[in-house]
């Protein structure tokens, strides 16, 4: 298992029942396992996946890593 921390720059569709996301971000330890295994420091991304009450889960099996100027692009089609 692989634990990112990350800071919300924005949240586009927040949990019913969530006024603050967990900072914390969890995947499985490698892509093979669908793990997000090549987040860096200093990356804008827009992620997708689950809300759990202690964390965040992600994974490329399942939801989409985008990077920021993607996400603009598809935004503006």
């Amino acid at each position: 298992e692989m634990i990112y921390t990350v800071q919300h720059l924005n949240v586009y569709k927040p949990a019913n029942d969530t006024r603050v996301l967990p900072t914390q971000v969890r995947t499985a330890g490698n892509s093979a396992m669908c793990g997000v295994d090549f987040l860096t420091i200093g990356q804008e991304l827009v992620l997708t996946g689950s809300v759990e009450p202690s964390h965040l889960e992600i994974d490329l099996c399942s939801y989409a890593v985008i990077d920021k100027e993607e996400a603009e692009q598809l935004r503006s089609q």
